[in-house]
């Protein structure tokens, strides 16, 4: 906040940035970086990161795109999902990251890897709207048992949830005529 200088914020991120993505610094320092002096500009950047990770990305790149809360981070990280070393991750960060997630799961739920399918399915029955439902209907007839009751389990808690935000909604506040 204490930086004015337009020209100053660039070039401390642009630093990040250089920091992200040396192999033998510590990127850890670079992906806190990016966040703080990047912010939603910097999931780009965050997003390749973590697809150029070989083996399991590091945590904190997780806790990134939680903080960020940004559709296109969600999408990077259902990309992980049917990878081993990354999907408990990946799993706990969709799931935080809400219904920002959900349009990233419903893209990768058709999938051929049974894994990957079953893992956004579960998170649609954690994350998802209305807007997953035919997805979810698809799903219920999947040649994958798992897959089929994982998807009607996930369209109950869906329903639930709108049943219970709907019963908590107030009623629209009728004008009043100053009595």
């Amino acid at each position: 906040k204490d930086v004015t200088d337009k020209q100053v914020y660039r070039r401390i991120a642009q630093g990040f940035k250089k920091l992200a993505f040396e192999k033998h610094s510590k990127e850890i320092d670079g992906i806190h970086g990016l966040v703080i002096w990047g912010g939603k500009h910097s999931v780009p950047l965050l997003a390749q990161l973590l697809r150029e990770e070989e083996l399991s990305a590091p945590i904190e790149l997780y806790a990134a795109f939680i903080k960020l809360q940004d559709p296109k981070g969600a999408q990077a990280v259902a990309s992980k999902l049917g990878q081993p070393l990354d999907q408990k991750e990946a799993v706990a960060c969709l799931s935080l990251m809400g219904s920002v997630a959900e349009e990233a799961l419903i893209q990768v739920a058709p999938s051929n890897d049974p894994e990957t399918s079953l893992a956004a399915v579960q998170l649609l029955g954690k994350v998802g709207t209305e807007k997953c439902i035919s997805l979810l209907r698809q799903a219920i007839i999947s040649s994958n048992p798992a897959i089929r009751e994982a998807a009607r389990t996930s369209m109950n808690m869906v329903r639930k949830r709108k049943k219970v935000l709907g019963a908590n909604q107030e009623p629209e506040k009728q004008p009043t005529d100053g009595r």
